[in-house]
């Protein structure tokens, strides 16, 4: 909730990327820092650096290439190669939804 409240009700004053004015919030919350390699896709921002659980229990990991894409491969073949890679985006929609694992 953001709106132009009171300091009392609105605890959090935050500014906005894009706009001129300081806005005030009841709640907020870190998503990545600033240094993290991340992704966004479909509103979910993933950390590159860390590894995920599909919906069937495989594992997989992700990397940024030198185009701006990000592609995926399970860890089973961890290999420096990456020769069957998919995107993010395609392992999300098709075997998400994916869950981090903090190990």
């Amino acid at each position: 909730m953001i709106g132009y409240g009171s300091c009392t009700l609105h605890r959090f004053r935050v500014r906005v990327e894009g706009r001129s004015t300081w806005l005030w919030a009841a709640e907020v919350e870190r998503i990545a820092d600033a240094s993290a390699d991340t992704y966004t896709h479909d509103g979910a921002t993933y950390d590159l650096s860390a590894r995920y659980k599909d919906k069937d229990g495989d594992i997989w990991r992700f990397r940024r290439c030198a185009d701006g894409t990000t592609e995926g491969q399970l860890s089973a073949w961890d290999t420096d190669r990456w020769s069957s890679a998919y995107s993010l985006a395609y392992v999300a929609s098709r075997y998400g939804p994916l869950t981090r694992i903090n190990s």
